[in-house]
């Protein structure tokens, strides 16, 4: 599995381009990601190849970046109009804000159930997997691509609860979607500025404590996770696989 790029539509911050112009933007990055994606496939055609997104759908936080919902419109249309290739999507459905510790209880004013939605993160992710199932972003097999989710953590800043509810949320909100190829959780470590920033997202705390979450982990996936999902719907109030499989969205 590869990713060419990291977080490709946020120009300021990941993938440093001078121009603000989104077609030469895409474009340039087309040319990069067709030589690594030939190389790759020539040496193992069975390998995955993703771009990369972020969560910022249909609203930016820094005006010199793109919206990731325009950049993957572009992206596709660029690669059918060349030519089209078995490429698959990468997407980072972080919280919003960063530093915000529900993943099951979003704030409306950033996302909704809509195509519509300033933000996806995993309270609302079946919009974005709805959104690779039109024709149009089909691979050339006829299937829908990869999706990957290769990035993403929650915060401790405010209890190790509610990053144990969060992370059991997402991870289950992924494993439901069977286009979801992988779950890749950010940090095993608290890093010192992240952690000024309310954004202790490691499963380890700065003095090396065991948070709550790292008991989680190890289990996501596997038939020991039982008890630990209960804590998780406890922690909640509701059951998280009945959450997960309402596709319901419930914002503060």
């Amino acid at each position: 599995n590869w990713v060419i790029g990291n977080e490709i539509n946020a120009r300021t911050e990941w993938y440093y381009l001078p121009s603000t112009n989104l077609e030469y933007n895409v474009s340039a990055y087309i040319k990069a990601f067709r030589i690594f994606y030939n190389g790759i496939k020539s040496k193992n055609a069975n390998a995955n190849i993703y771009n990369s997104l972020d969560q910022e759908w249909q609203r930016k936080s820094n005006p010199g970046c793109f919206l990731s919902k325009d950049y993957l419109d572009q992206f596709n249309a660029d690669i059918l109009r060349e030519g089209n290739i078995d490429w698959g999507l990468s997407f980072h459905p972080y919280n919003t804000p960063l530093y915000d510790p529900m993943a099951w209880r979003q704030l409306g004013s950033l996302l909704n159930n809509t195509v519509r939605t300033k933000y996806i993160t995993m309270e609302n992710f079946h919009i974005l997997v709805d959104y690779m199932h039109q024709p149009q972003f089909l691979a050339p097999n006829g299937q829908v691509r990869s999706i990957s989710i290769s990035e993403i953590g929650y915060t401790s800043s405010y209890g190790e609860d509610k990053q144990y509810a969060s992370l059991a949320y997402g991870y289950q909100m992924a494993a439901s979607f069977p286009e979801v190829d992988a779950f890749m959780y950010f940090r095993q470590t608290d890093e010192q500025s992240e952690v000024n920033a309310k954004l202790a997202q490691g499963l380890y705390a700065l003095n090396g404590h065991r948070k709550a979450a790292y008991d989680l982990y190890r289990v996501l996936g596997t038939p020991q996770a039982g008890p630990a999902l209960n804590k998780a719907s406890s922690i909640i109030g509701m059951d998280v696989n009945q959450l997960v499989a309402s596709r319901a969205v419930h914002t503060r």
